[in-house]
């Protein structure tokens, strides 16, 4: 394996999160194919306790198996931040992880990981 097997990009929609409000910030991960050949594929998004992927703020941590994807083919995600009772203004690292499996998802054999620093005001 020469390089990466992903290109991703991360983007904020708006820009930051404000505590204590009850719409949600939207991340958006452009997720494209670089290889030759079909690959099995999953997303990993490991956030802060300070943000939750709903608004009780339970759950840290979401896996989207996504399945094969073509040569060169591209994907786009949306996945929903709010902030909860536990948000505090500040900056904080999401890590994002997609993966590329063999014979399973319990199989990796390269991924490409992302850090980016969210917002709360």
């Amino acid at each position: 394996m020469a390089g990466s097997p992903f290109d991703m990009k991360i983007e904020f929609s708006p820009l930051r999160l404000k505590k204590g409000d009850d719409r949600p910030l939207q991340m958006k991960i452009w997720l494209k194919n670089n290889e030759i050949e079909d690959v099995l594929t999953s997303v990993v998004v490991d956030i802060p306790t300070a943000v939750g992927f709903d608004k009780t703020g339970i759950v840290f941590k979401k896996e989207m198996r996504i399945g094969k994807m073509l040569p060169h083919e591209e994907k786009t995600f949306l996945i929903d931040l709010f902030s909860h009772q536990k948000t505090m203004p500040g900056n904080y690292v999401i890590k994002v992880v997609a993966n590329k499996h063999y014979r399973g998802f319990s199989h990796i054999i390269g991924n490409t990981y992302k850090e980016i620093t969210l917002r709360v005001v």
